[in-house]
């Protein structure tokens, strides 16, 4: 079963992007399109937190988050050291505040996942 939380309106939280080992995968960068309800979460003025994250903007990466139209923020990392993404676990947060009425939820859906430019292809879940 996929991963929940039980928000009260009002509330701010944090969505972990986890990836699997990227060691030797020479990623670079990634980005995506993360969709969700807008009646029920919204992004924070500074919606990406990559402290402490394979995206960890300390170790020359920058991150991008725009969000463009309500119910769509746009996400992209690159690097621009050329030292790839290594590891794995967390690799960027997401910061949201729930609005939505008692009892409301959101999906939350990945788009338009790719790493660097296609290679290697994986897939986002949902």
């Amino acid at each position: 079963a996929p991963d929940s939380q039980t928000i009260s309106a009002g509330e701010d939280f944090v969505i972990e992007l986890k990836a699997s080992d990227t060691t030797g995968r020479n990623i670079f960068g990634y980005e995506f399109d993360f969709l969700y309800d807008p009646e029920v979460i919204t992004p924070q003025a500074n919606p990406c937190d990559s402290a402490g994250t394979l995206s960890d903007m300390s170790a020359g990466r920058t991150v991008l988050c725009n969000p463009v139209s309500p119910g769509l923020l746009r996400v992209v990392m690159y690097s621009s050291t050329g030292v790839p993404v290594s590891g794995e676990g967390v690799s960027l947060k997401l910061n949201f505040t729930a609005v939505g009425a008692g009892g409301a939820s959101s999906r939350l859906k990945f788009e338009n996942f790719m790493f660097n430019e296609g290679i290697p292809g994986e897939a986002a879940i949902d």
